[in-house]
């Protein structure tokens, strides 16, 4: 087990916690998180473009003329594809399926590695509460200002830019008030541990966790035992 401390919002230390290797230790695989998180890209894709064929193409439906005694090359259509105003071949068409498969496995050792990234860069932290006592933004934006000032890892976080992602908030369950009152605020985004994506446990700088995300984090990554 890993040990972690838990602070509170003035800095001192709540509780001391142990995390599980399979979520936190586990080798951080770039690969495999450049190859999942493409794959899901690619699974989100829309396909707009699209073609028509000779037969989807209005008109056309006479032969231009007779087949022989012309001494022109035959042509049934002026919807052919080598006509102008004719259909196209091998076109971009909208039915184009882009999913890409991931199996279960392969996610939750990329979750799990992402997660390790962040606790081996120093980059996760654990209050003990977001004490909220009502969804507003002002409160929200002073209790973030006293965690980074003084809990340790989020010393160099520069949040308030709205180009950068840089704080994750995760939380057990749904916390409305914490939803409501960061929603506001650039560069946070708070979600529930069960809704939280890899491409959230990436895509910011720092994760702010309570203790209690970890049964979750840990059925999530861990393989489960039949």
């Amino acid at each position: 087990m890993l040990k972690a401390h838990v602070y509170n919002l003035d800095g001192s230390v709540a509780q001391e916690i142990d995390l599980p290797k399979e979520v936190f230790g586990a080798r951080v695989d770039r690969e495999l998180l450049h190859r999942v998180l493409t794959a899901r890209e690619f699974s989100r894709r829309a396909s707009v473009a699209h073609t028509k064929t000779r037969g989807e193409v209005r008109g056309g439906g006479r032969k231009p003329w007779r087949q022989k005694g012309t001494g022109r090359a035959r042509q049934g259509s002026i919807r052919s594809p080598q006509w102008k105003g004719g259909g196209v071949v091998f076109g971009p068409r909208s039915e184009r399926n882009w999913e890409r498969k991931v199996n279960e496995k392969v996610a939750r050792k990329a979750l799990a590695s992402a997660l390790s990234g962040k606790w081996k860069g120093s980059r996760l932290a654990w209050l003990h509460a977001f004490p909220l006592s009502a969804p507003k933004t002002k409160q929200f934006v002073e209790l973030m200002t006293q965690a980074k000032a003084h809990v340790p890892a989020l010393v160099h976080a520069a949040w308030g830019d709205s180009r950068r992602h840089e704080m994750l908030l995760l939380t057990a369950g749904a916390n409305a008030a914490l939803t409501r009152a960061s929603r506001n605020v650039p560069g946070i985004k708070a979600v529930s541990v069960q809704d939280a994506a890899l491409e959230d446990a990436v895509g910011y700088k720092y994760i702010i966790a309570t203790p209690d995300v970890i049964p979750v984090l840990l059925k999530r990554c861990a393989r489960s035992k039949k």
